[in-house]
């Protein structure tokens, strides 16, 4: 019998499907969403537009990296706050992090997903909140970059088809 993790969810379908319900997430954003930890109940969420690729540049680039790194703190802190020291103790964590990488592609985890848990590695937040897994989630299922737990549901929303003008011949 094995025990699950504070930073472990029972079931990560059931929270990146209400983060994808309720952000209107769209292939090439990418969703951070804090989880509690006893609950698995959504706590607060952040919605990037267009960073998905990101995470793929980052892997590449200090600068980068960084730059990532310090939105990921920033947002962690804006989700979460500081951690409080009681009693002559840290307060334990009562969250984690999640983030979904929205794409397009295979449901196998990618250099964009590595890039993000580099900067959740090196964002150091002094938050009272876990660094959770990496998901990334497209039109065809989900996947865990660290568990490698998969579904096909949830799936994120491929961008809507581009319309066409067209315009007739004057004759």
């Amino acid at each position: 019998m094995s025990t699950r993790r504070p930073w472990e969810l029972v079931d990560p379908a059931q929270p990146i499907s209400h983060v994808l319900k309720h952000t209107r997430a769209r292939v090439g954003d990418v969703v951070i969403a804090r989880i509690d930890c006893e609950s698995q109940l959504v706590t607060g969420t952040r919605r990037l537009r267009g960073f998905a690729d990101a995470g793929l540049s980052a892997g590449h680039d200090v600068g980068l990296q960084l730059d990532l790194s310090t939105q990921c703190r920033e947002i962690a802190n804006s989700l979460s706050g500081e951690r409080a020291f009681v009693d002559g103790g840290w307060e334990v964590p009562s969250g984690v992090f999640i983030t979904l990488v929205c794409r397009e592609g295979r449901v196998v985890p990618t250099a964009r997903e590595l890039g993000w848990l580099l900067a959740w590695r090196y964002a150091n937040h002094l938050t009272a909140t876990f660094n959770g897994d990496v998901y990334a989630v497209t039109p065809h299922g989900w996947i865990g970059s660290g568990d490698k737990r998969c579904g096909l549901t949830p799936t994120v929303r491929p961008d809507p088809p581009r319309r066409l003008s067209v315009v007739r011949p004057v004759a």
